[in-house]
């Protein structure tokens, strides 16, 4: 039976990987000495295996370390929004670091701005409250040629103990009524 390059090429990376059966092996590797393309994909199969293998005995030597404060740019990219399609494939980790520094004073800017305007509407609502304060606090104030409270000597304390008793003795005369005003009003 005669194997065709379909059916072989289906069974190349289970012959690789060793999963053949013994009579399914033969049948394969006799169509691989007779058919120069499955022979050259049978080829570049087992030297990718061999290169894969390599390395994973490299990764298991010496694993990799990743980068200081990978975890923290992975994060605080994808809070920001980032679908990780900024840098092309073939970019640098220079390239990429000036794309986040790029960001980074793009985002700094925006605060810069944000916080200046902050500080002038702050500002003016100062300055306005200090205004109405100001008005509010003269209204009513008698203005004259000077600041003072009051430029008179105070008067001697028998002279206003004299002054109170005759307010008061007013006061109780016109508040007293006469005999004839009380019987009038019952």
């Amino acid at each position: 039976m005669e194997m065709t390059c379909p059916d072989a090429r289906v069974l190349v990376p289970a012959y690789l990987d060793g999963e053949l059966s013994e009579a399914r092996s033969s049948l394969l590797r006799k169509h691989l000495l007779d058919c120069h393309s499955c022979r050259t994909g049978a080829q570049d199969g087992k030297n990718l295996k061999r290169w894969f293998s390599a390395a994973r005995e490299h990764a298991e030597a010496a694993p990799l370390a990743t980068p200081s404060g990978f975890a923290a740019r992975v994060a605080r990219r994808a809070f920001a929004g980032d679908r990780g399609q900024l840098a092309p494939l073939a970019a640098t980790s220079l390239e990429i670091e000036a794309v986040e520094r790029e960001r980074a004073s793009d985002s700094t800017r925006k605060e810069g701005k944000l916080l200046r305007f902050v500080l002038a509407a702050t500002a003016v609502a100062a300055a306005v409250a200090l205004l109405l304060a100001l008005a509010g606090g003269l209204k009513g104030r008698d203005v004259g040629s000077s600041m003072s409270a009051d430029d008179r000597a105070l008067p001697p304390a028998k002279q206003v103990i004299e002054e109170l008793e005759r307010l008061n003795a007013q006061g109780a005369g016109a508040q007293q009524p006469t005999g004839g005003q009380a019987a009038g009003g019952q």
